[in-house]
């Protein structure tokens, strides 16, 4: 797609900026080792990524700032790279390396929402409705300033906020 050859081609200190809506088919991968900026200009970035484990915006290196727009399907920080989330409603956030989560809204059907499975998630002010945890910490460390943080539906029994092995 032109995103994935804008996020092939950025430099540091530059800002991709959608000028319309988008549908993926295939993961976009950021793996440049750089600093910029993905405002999304109040558009929709649409998932139909057949594999959701492969996630729709993978962050393999650099620093990264989201904002401006809606993102579905899950946002992968690897180790070694870096998310600012400035604005914005995404579906899914999966922690590696060092995510800042601003502000802005994960609201998801279908799974839990702000994961970390190592590395340092900060989430400074977050509106969060999830399926399943809003908060899902398997490991490294994990610090909530301000948020609201809720389930779709108390009957599913999955605690708001779980740490495993996370401090």
């Amino acid at each position: 797609s032109t995103v994935q050859k804008a996020l092939s081609a950025v430099k540091n200190g530059q800002t991709i900026k959608l000028n319309q809506n988008v549908t993926l088919k295939t993961t976009l991968v950021s793996k440049k080792n750089v600093t910029y900026t993905f405002d999304m200009n109040k558009h929709k970035i649409t998932s139909k990524v057949p594999d959701v484990s492969k996630g729709s915006f993978d962050i393999r290196a650099g620093k990264v700032t989201l904002m401006n727009g809606t993102l579905t399907g899950p946002v992968l920080v690897q180790k070694g790279a870096e998310l600012i989330v400035k604005s914005g409603s995404y579906e899914q956030i999966a922690n590696g390396g060092k995510t800042t989560f601003k502000n802005g809204k994960v609201i998801t059907k279908k799974y839990a929402a702000l994961c970390n499975y190592g590395g340092t998630f900060l989430i400074k002010k977050a509106d969060v409705k999830a399926k399943y945890n809003s908060v899902y910490a398997e490991s490294g460390t994990v610090t909530i300033n301000d948020g609201d943080f809720r389930n779709y539906d108390d009957s599913v029994g999955y605690p708001v906020i779980y740490s495993e092995k996370a401090t």
